[in-house]
């Protein structure tokens, strides 16, 4: 996180370590399922159905 030029918010660089951890600790598979569903209720709200 110390690239030249660089500049890190708290938020973003918290971001960034959390997803690290999730790499890590070999969750990352079962994080992504939940990020995209989340993301697919807040764009298209939770009574669209996945087809």
């Amino acid at each position: 996180m110390d690239d030249a030029g660089a500049r890190w918010t708290s938020r973003g660089a918290q971001s960034v370590l959390n997803m690290r951890a999730i790499k890590r600790n070999g969750t990352w598979d079962e994080f992504w399922k939940f990020h995209l569903e989340n993301e697919r209720v807040r764009v298209y709200g939770k009574f669209i159905e996945i087809i």
